[in-house]
């Protein structure tokens, strides 16, 4: 992650409860979230390229 592109925060929304963590440039492109269950939602924000959504199950 680069000051000039770098993804600004990372979500994830499990039985209606939203976690999020905030990322800075010059930190790895990555968040641990210590929650699990069905249907998760996980979002990111990049400040070049906006809101990115993906649904499904992840471990």
């Amino acid at each position: 992650m680069e000051e000039k592109h770098y993804i600004k925060w990372t979500d994830i929304v499990v039985a209606g409860k939203a976690y999020r963590r905030s990322i800075s440039p010059g930190d790895a492109p990555e968040a641990v979230f210590g929650v699990s269950g069905e249907n998760i939602t996980a979002r990111e924000y990049c400040n070049v390229h906006g809101l990115w959504k993906g649904e499904g199950q992840w471990a």
